[in-house]
């Protein structure tokens, strides 16, 4: 019976990570698609409400699914970063004891830094992308639930 590859295997046969990296590569663009679409409906959802209540016109219902989403993207990004600012030292640390010791306190100390950083900015494109998906869904869904 064959086991999977294991990370030291890994470091000494790169060409034994493939199946992981393909593996990885098709769960971030699931992830992605699952994103927008969620970004998409939750600004469909307030366009909708404003449609049905007859409040306004669709352009009130793109601000307001704009703002709705770009809301859910920074509460999702502060949790998201919160999460990993605790998990990424013990991935680190593990990762580092596979490959024949852990890693240095100031290591992690640029890991840390560097997770900060990149979650800060990713925050800010995912506000944008997001309120740009959800003034998307706002109009669709103001537009197909409006009374005439």
């Amino acid at each position: 019976m064959r086991r999977p590859a294991g990370a030291g295997e890994i470091a000494t046969d790169p060409s034994k990570a493939q199946s992981y990296i393909l593996l990885s590569g098709a769960i971030t663009v699931l992830s992605c698609l699952c994103a927008g679409l969620i970004n998409i409906g939750t600004g469909a959802i307030y366009g909708a409400w404003v449609g049905r209540a007859n409040l306004a016109a669709p352009d009130e219902g793109a601000i307001g699914g704009a703002a709705s989403t770009a809301t859910a993207q920074i509460v999702s990004g502060v949790v998201q970063t919160g999460i990993s600012l605790v998990v990424t030292p013990m991935i680190m640390q593990q990762v580092g004891s596979q490959f024949g010791g852990g890693l240095s306190p100031e290591m992690l100390g640029v890991n840390m830094a560097s997770s900060i950083v990149g979650s800060l900015v990713g925050v800010c494109i995912s506000v944008v992308i997001g309120a740009l998906m959800g003034a998307l869904g706002g109009v669709i869904g103001a537009l197909i639930t409006r009374r005439r």
